[in-house]
């Protein structure tokens, strides 16, 4: 829509996402909706593939690469979903997506073809005492990279619950979660709706052994605020959400560039 458009310009280096729910009637309208992007001026755009989005998605995308200068303006999203099991068979997804794309467009596309392999494996992290939570994204785009230069991306350590008509009780517990380049540190305080949570989890987490303290960004800044007995304006569960995010993302970025020899994060 056009209200979608303008919002979407008011961030110049975001990429919009081609919005559709059954691609087998609107093939129409996810074209118009690409052809619309690309006469705003957005030099890239975005299309997602679930494990349940239609077969008849992929000769769409080849039709919007096919009339775009480049394959390399329309980024591939293979979103393998959350969860902490069937690691390989969400691989095998986002393998097959690709490649069912590149069926799709003019060989001397293939080359400039941009994907992403998108998945998260942060869910219920175990109660109690510091403990390490492993996650499995890496592990998972390595395997869908085999054949395939992906891209890496996760929900940033955030998981999606799924709708639900049914009342959520407001109860809630202290949690404080230090991210490290593949796990979680993840303490999770035994009384609900106890404060003091905030406090002694930061102290915590910060004096396990597997605590690397490498973490420097506004994430960290208030574990280390907490850890001295401070949580003056920030003693609700979204500010210790908010922190566990911002640290993920900040360490996700630099253990990227390792990973892929000075890349990037999506």
């Amino acid at each position: 829509s056009t209200n979608w458009r303008a919002l979407a310009q008011k961030f110049p280096t975001a990429i919009p996402v081609i919005q559709f729910t059954e691609p087998e009637t609107q093939g129409k309208s996810i074209l118009r909706q690409a052809s619309l992007l690309s006469k705003a001026g957005f030099e890239q755009m975005a299309i997602r593939i679930t494990q349940e989005t239609s077969e008849s998605i992929y000769p769409i995308i080849g039709q919007i690469i096919a009339v775009l200068e480049s394959a390399s303006q329309l980024l591939i999203i293979t979103d393998c979903g959350q969860g902490r099991q069937r690691i390989a068979e969400r691989a095998e997804f986002a393998k097959t997506a690709v490649a069912r794309v590149v069926e799709e467009i003019e060989p001397a596309q293939a080359p400039h073809l941009s994907a992403v392999c998108l998945c998260d494996s942060y869910t219920n992290p175990p109660d109690g005492t510091p403990k390490l939570y492993e996650s499995f994204s890496w592990e998972l785009w390595s395997q869908a990279g085999e054949k395939f230069p992906f891209l890496f991306g996760d929900y940033g350590s955030h998981y999606r619950m799924k709708k639900t008509n049914t009342y959520m009780p407001g109860d809630w517990r202290a949690q404080v979660v230090y991210p490290i380049d593949e796990k979680w540190l993840v303490y999770r305080h035994p009384n609900a709706q106890d404060a003091q949570g905030w406090i002694d989890g930061s102290n915590a987490v910060l004096n396990d052994p597997n605590c690397d303290k490498k973490n420097a960004c506004w994430g960290s800044k208030l574990v280390n605020q907490a850890a001295g007995g401070d949580i003056d304006g920030v003693s609700s569960a979204r500010f210790w959400h908010g922190a566990k995010i911002n640290m993920h993302i900040h360490r996700q970025i630099r253990y990227a560039q390792e990973v892929m020899g000075g890349g990037g994060e999506d």
